[in-house]
Parts: structure tokens; sequence; C-alpha cells
């Protein structure tokens, strides 16, 4: 028979599993903290623990390091994630139009909840040692932090990153790493280096904007390819791509990608790189969400596959230290030299400083210690967030689930209309992303992408407007 402990502990779990289907706490609220239900309840703080525990183990409530406890939802609802794009169409241009930096500029507009944008919380980053390492290194190489520096930039990061790459599986020379000024100019880079004018580049829809953007801002047209939002872009549609159409690269982001917050299983990566070789077709790898696996186990870099230097790896710092140093890596492969080249017309050369602290951050274990203590904050605020969306959106609602990074991908019944949606949640005070943009084609019109770098009541009573204009369309 079990003990009087284990009983409590069932009655008390039961007592909240009850109080959350009634909605008393509905997803994304906050839970009394252990103490506080213990006084309440008249129960031992071991009892509420324990009962936290079990309905954690179930999923139905997540744990924020040193904040308690919030709702998240059943661990079985999210069955029905976006859809497959199910088809092949011709290469097209690609002219996204003013509508992508209108979102962008989201974070500007006083009164608006920017969740449009994926901009990680200040709070999820490592500011303050940041900040430390920043002085330090301004007091210390003041001449070399206000001079230009080298082309590819300081030896210091350089290796910090390539023991990155090792430990994702990816041996690099660090004199083979080109420190960028963020992720979008080493794609833009990438993407010049690799494709001759007027080419076509296979890229995973729906894509992140800046893909697509870079595609167009360079003349090229984007053949678009399917994309899961669980395993990420579809091999064999690639395959039937590669072997009916003249490519000049593929590009995708194979960890977490964005919006569909797909990741291309393990087994799948070799099978990708062996792909492009045969029909020697450079892949350009975005690996921007890579550090931010929830479970803490970052996939394995392609990069790792590459034999003859056909794999071009993106890497950034903008979602695990700080946007705002814009500050970016490129593995070009055999295309190395041409990549240097591009770099000096479009830059020059990165800032001094931010490369300089951010190698300290990696070489101390400090950006390490920081990202154990976050990644389950990051899970718990996706799902509390796609909680909050099943809970409040039309029935037939989908959203994705993904196990890195934090933007959700939402689709809607075709009934809806996303852009319109749009509209009207920025009359709202709300920031969205309509799912248009992850095209060049006008598809994804009944989707939208949230950000989850965040969760508060705010948040969750945004999320609740949201589902309240998107049911308002269907009537």
């Amino acid at each position: 028979m079990p003990g009087v402990a284990a009983i409590r502990t069932s009655d008390t779990a039961a007592r909240l599993r009850a109080a959350i289907a009634a909605g008393t706490y509905p997803p994304g609220a906050r839970l009394p903290s252990v103490r506080a239900l213990a006084r309440t309840w008249g129960v031992a703080v071991n009892t509420a623990i324990a009962a936290y525990r079990a309905l954690e183990g179930e999923g139905l409530v997540a744990a924020l390091p040193r904040s308690g406890f919030l709702v998240q939802g059943a661990r079985g609802a999210p069955a029905d994630p976006p859809r497959t794009p199910g088809r092949l169409d011709a290469p097209v241009p690609v002219d996204i139009g003013d509508l992508l930096v209108r979102t962008m500029r989201q974070a500007d507009q006083p009164g608006l909840l920017p969740l449009g944008i994926a901009l990680p919380h200040p709070q999820l980053l490592p500011l303050a040692p940041l900040a430390r390492r920043l002085a330090q290194v301004q007091r210390a190489e003041a001449a070399a932090c206000f001079s230009y520096d080298a082309v590819p930039g300081r030896p210091e990061l350089r290796r910090a990153i390539a023991r990155r790459l090792l430990a994702a599986g990816a041996p690099v020379d660090p004199a083979r790493i080109l420190v960028t000024n963020g992720a979008q100019e080493a794609l833009r880079i990438a993407l010049a280096a690799v494709c001759p004018p007027g080419s076509c580049v296979a890229v995973e829809s729906p894509a992140y904007p800046g893909l697509t953007h870079a595609i167009g801002s360079l003349g090229l047209s984007a053949l678009e390819i399917p994309g899961s939002s669980v395993d990420g872009i579809s091999l064999d549609a690639l395959r039937l791509a590669l072997d009916g159409q003249r490519v000049a690269a593929v590009l995708c982001t194979t960890t977490f990608s964005n919006p569909g917050g797909g990741c291309l299983p393990p087994a799948a990566r070799g099978e990708l790189v062996e792909l492009c070789r045969r029909h020697a077709v450079p892949l350009i790898d975005d690996d921007t969400y890579g550090d931010l696996a929830h479970d803490g186990v970052r996939p394995p870099a392609c990069l790792g596959h590459d034999r003859d230097g056909l794999v071009l790896h993106v890497g950034s710092f903008s979602k695990s230290v700080a946007p705002g140093l814009r500050l970016g890596f490129l593995v070009a492969g055999r295309w190395a030299q041409q990549a240097e080249a591009l770099k000096v017309s479009a830059s020059i050369a990165t800032a001094v400083a931010p490369q300089l602290a951010v190698a300290g951050l990696l070489d101390s274990g400090e950006l390490d210690r920081h990202l154990r203590r976050t990644r389950p904050r990051l899970q718990a605020q996706v799902g509390a967030m796609a909680a909050a969306v099943r809970a409040g959106f039309p029935a037939g609602t989908r959203v994705s689930q993904p196990g890195g990074g934090f933007v959700l991908w939402i689709e809607l019944p075709r009934a809806c209309d996303g852009t319109r949606l749009y509209a009207d949640a920025e009359r709202a005070g709300i920031g969205i992303a309509p799912g248009i943009l992850f095209s060049p084609r006008p598809r994804f019109r009944h989707h939208l992408r949230l950000s989850a770098a965040w969760w508060d009541g705010a948040i969750a009573a945004a999320v609740a407007r949201l589902g309240a204009l998107a049911r308002h369309q269907l009537r």
C-alpha cells in the first residue's frame, strides 16, 4: 500500500490538476510558490514539491529556474503540427517588399508588444558578464578595439569558434573561419560566393525572410523545398528538385528552422550532405539556433559530414549572447578565399571589442553555464505559449512544438487571413509576423509566426486577444 506521504502527494497533484482543467490556472499562468501552496493547502513543503514534480512529469506544468512553475498544457496536445507544403513549383524571383521592414521595426513602435520579431529577451542574455568583458577588453586593448581588424577576424574568437564546432562534430581549422557582422552578412557572402548571377537557389519552405531576402538582393531566384515543422527540409522533395532543376546552392536551417522549428534528424544529415555531393551542389547551412536546444543536446553539425568543402556553415551569437553585437561567422569550405574578398567589399572588417568579449565568454565557460540556466526557461516559455494558442485560437489551429529556439509557427483554419490578423493585431497593440513573409510566393496566408522569447501575464493576455481576433474572422 502507498504510504501517507505518497497519498498526500497524489491528492495534492489531483487538486492542482483539477484547478488547471477548470481554468483556475490557464495555460501560461504562474502557479503559487511551493511555500505558498503548502501554507494555503495545509500540506508539507516536500509534498508540494513532489506534486509539482509529478505534474511536470506529465507535461502539464513547467519549472522556471528559480521562478516557480507555470501551466504548460498536456503533453499529448500538440499532435497536429502545421502541415508541410505539398508540392514543388518552378523557381521564382524574390520580392518581399516593405512588409519585412515594417515587421522588423515592431520593437521601435511605442505601445506595441513585439511578438513578431525573433529577438531574445534581455533577461535571457548574459548581459552582466558581457558588459564586464567589454569593459575589460577596451581597457586592456584600447588601440586594437578602436582600429580596423584583420579581415577574417580576431584569432582568439576564431579559435574559440573552432573548439565549439569541434564539440558539434565538425573539426575546422580556425584559419578557415571568417567572422562577420551577424549571420545575415555571412549568408549573403556565402550566396554571392557560390551562386552565379541569375541562378537558382533551393531553399527550405517556409523560410526565414532573411534567407529569401538575401537570395532576392543578389538577383537570384528561389526554388522552394517543402519543410516539416518536425523533421525539417524534405530530402525526398530536394532529391526530386536536384534531379529536375539546375540548382546553384541549397540553403536551409537544419537545426531548429525559423519559423517552422523543424530539426533534421542526425541520421539524415549525412544523407543531405551526400545528396548535395552527388549533384556537386554546395549546401549553405544556417545554424543560428544551434546553441538553443531545449534539452541541452546540440544536434551534430552537417559540416562534420563534409569531405569535399561543399558545406558552408553559418553561425551567429545574436540569439545566445546579444543581437546588438552583430557577430556571426562563416566556414566557407572551398570558397574561403572568395568569401574573404566579398567580406572586404561588404564591410572590410568586424568590430574588435565584441569579438574579444565573446571569445572571453566562450573560453571561460561563462556562455555555456548561462545556456544551461536559460534553456529550460526557453522550453517552458515555448510550451506555455503553444498551450495558450491551442486553448484560445479557433478549432483546427495547428501549432509547432520545436525542440529548440523560441519561435512558433501557427497554421490557422483556411478561412482565416494572417495578413488581416496582422493589421487587426497591430491596431490592438500586438505585433505578429504574417505567414506571407515566409515565402516568395503568395503562400502561408493563413499562417503566422510568434516569438516566445519571453512569457508573462501581458503576453498571455496578448495571445488570448490574438485568438479572439482570429475567431472573429470565422464569424
